[in-house]
């Protein structure tokens, strides 16, 4: 039981700093050691035996996409066209609807089946132009981004991957 507490402490912990914005390695470092001390593992077998080949495993089977997301991004940004789409899109589009455009970028990424750890190398530098540029709050940008994507999932034949293994 006070392990189940413990649980539900560290992410309730987790959800509270990461919306004041804390470093998340420290944050997933501090609740890794809340959940290991609630249920009696000792704080170095937390770090040994359970943190670092979880962290290592998921950065190692992902780590080329990562890295081609970020070179890519970096690619768009520095080419400016990250900035022509975006403000092509405001002319179009109008800047009132400034969060439904990202909606739908984020719709036709997934529709396009864009990976969503590649998409949002993509998306966010258009995110941090629309925010500089209308005074935009960059919190709402990922709740718009998740929502373009559960949306996507759910149209049919999308070529997402839950829809492959599914066929």
């Amino acid at each position: 039981m006070v392990s189940v507490i413990g649980i539900v402490a560290a992410i309730a912990l987790l959800v509270f700093l990461a919306f004041k914005q804390w470093n998340m390695l420290l944050v997933s470092l501090i609740c890794a050691v809340i959940v290991g001390l609630t249920s009696g593992i000792g704080l170095w077998a937390v770090f040994s035996d359970y943190y670092m080949p979880g962290l290592v495993g998921f950065f190692g089977s992902w780590f080329l996409i990562f890295t081609i997301g970020a070179v890519y991004s970096e690619f768009m940004s520095r080419s400016g066209s990250v900035s022509a789409i975006a403000y092509k899109l405001v002319d179009v589009f109008g800047k009132e609807k400034i969060l439904l455009v990202m909606f739908i970028v984020c719709c036709l990424l997934n529709l396009g089946g864009v990976n969503p750890y590649v998409q949002i190398f993509i998306v966010w530098p258009m995110a941090v132009v629309l925010s500089k540029e209308f005074n935009i709050n960059r919190g709402i940008w990922l709740s718009v981004f998740y929502l373009g994507l559960f949306t996507a999932q759910l149209f049919p034949g999308n070529p997402s991957m839950v829809n492959t293994v599914v066929s």
